[in-house]
């Protein structure tokens, strides 16, 4: 569902392709087992890997936000590992120049920003929609 919607909304706000990269490099039903990621002593070493693959892929590209909320609930164990790999991609993503936008709406600083707002009030960490909650007819917002 998640991938059908953003190639929906992808094709719907005027591009023909998409490349979908994961802020973890893991798949997981259910986000919760990023935790088991989060214990793996190479935890550093692959998600440096990860962002260096990353800002090779989407030089030269648009970038769209979608990593939702932090659902993983690691915050006992590992409070910062969500929040620091969020800083990790904006900054990767910015050394690169890409355009970044996020659909329809975000949550930052207990504010949601959207379209409808004129100032964003994107903060160092925000929550873009996560693809899956996306609607089909979502516009993509300059990040």
């Amino acid at each position: 569902m998640t991938i059908l919607k953003v190639c929906n909304v992808a094709y719907n706000n005027g591009y023909s392709g998409v490349i979908v990269v994961n802020l973890f490099p893991m798949r997981a039903t259910k986000a919760t087992d990023i935790q088991y990621f989060y214990a793996n002593p190479d935890y550093e070493k692959i998600m440096k890997s990860n962002i260096d693959g990353i800002k090779k892929l989407i030089s030269g590209y648009d970038v769209v936000f979608a990593w939702g909320r932090d659902t993983i609930q690691g915050r006992k164990q590992y409070p910062e590992n969500y929040k620091n790999a969020l800083k990790t991609i904006i900054n990767a993503v910015n050394e690169v120049n890409c355009t970044t936008y996020f659909a329809d709406n975000c949550k930052c600083n207990g504010n949601i920003c959207s379209s409808n707002k004129i100032e964003k009030c994107h903060s160092d960490i925000c929550y873009p929609l996560h693809g899956l909650r996306w609607s089909y007819n979502s516009k993509l917002i300059k990040y």
